[in-house]
């Protein structure tokens, strides 16, 4: 953290100070957040998802870590009462597949083409 700081500012001492001061916080509670989980596959996919997409940056490690667990539970407990759940499992499956690991784009994705599929079944619908 420290040498990281020093090299990106290297005439100010006061913001390498406060810096380091946030980093090492936020890494601590990285790291607490990471002992608090549960050990299994897939704590494991979310920890090395938001460590190596930040591998430098503390701060962004934990926000992206919390973003991942908030939305893979949204994920996970996912429903849309107009899809019929055959259909709504078969886009949970294809997107668990293109997005390993990013449990953000999961969601995302999921949302974006369960709208494009009612909105087209609501056209074929008017069509009748």
């Amino acid at each position: 953290i420290t040498a990281r700081v020093q090299n990106d500012w290297p005439s100010d001492p006061a913001m390498q100070r406060h810096l380091i001061d946030r980093q090492a916080s936020a890494y601590a509670q990285l790291v607490r957040a990471c002992e608090a989980m549960v050990k299994n596959e897939y704590s494991a996919q979310i920890i090395d998802f938001a460590c190596t997409s930040w591998p430098d940056d503390y701060e962004m490690a934990l926000h992206t870590l919390k973003r991942q667990l908030a939305s893979s539970k949204a994920f996970f407990e996912y429903t849309r009462p107009a899809v019929p759940a055959d259909v709504l499992q078969q886009f949970k499956e294809k997107t668990f597949e293109e997005w390993p690991g990013d449990y953000e784009m999961k969601l995302h994705v999921l949302e974006t083409e369960l709208d494009a599929w009612l909105k087209t079944n609501r056209v074929q619908l008017d069509a009748r």
